[in-house]
């Protein structure tokens, strides 16, 4: 079973991104063809923890 169909917290497909993407500028493009669903898995923790912290900071607007 891939890593994105199990139940997992949003760090865990991350940290296994950056382990073996690890700097390697090629790699990413590598891994898309090997793997394709751990990509679309960080992809998607990715913009999960981004709209968290988006909801969890205060609202303000700017002043003008």
């Amino acid at each position: 079973m891939s890593l994105w169909r199990k139940r997992h917290s949003l760090s865990q497909p991350i940290k296994e991104y950056d382990r073996i993407v690890e700097g390697r500028p090629d790699a990413r493009k590598q891994l898309e063809q090997t793997n394709p669903g751990l990509v679309a898995a960080r992809d998607q923790a990715v913009v999960e923890e981004k709209r968290n912290r988006i909801k969890a900071a205060p609202f303000c607007r700017p002043t003008r």
